[in-house]
């Protein structure tokens, strides 16, 4: 599933960790909204997502896209 929180999507403010945690038992998700840190990167990661959408902060050059997979792999 695809998971998109409209209301942090574009904000680069951090997305909310609190419905991952939530929904993390649901299946496969890919999480997109509010990324605009590798820090986000490795919080979504701990609550078990399959994948992020990055799209303003690559946009920005908030961070690079080899950053954004380097912390994805760790």
């Amino acid at each position: 599933f695809i998971v998109t929180d409209i209301n942090q999507d574009g904000t680069l403010e951090g997305p909310d960790l609190r419905t991952y945690n939530e929904i993390s038992g649901s299946g496969r998700i890919i999480a997109s909204g509010g990324v605009g840190s590798i820090h986000d990167i490795l919080k979504l990661k701990e609550t078990g997502v399959e994948a992020v959408v990055i799209g303003k902060a690559l946009y920005l050059n908030q961070f690079s896209l080899e950053e954004a997979m380097e912390a994805a792999r760790c």
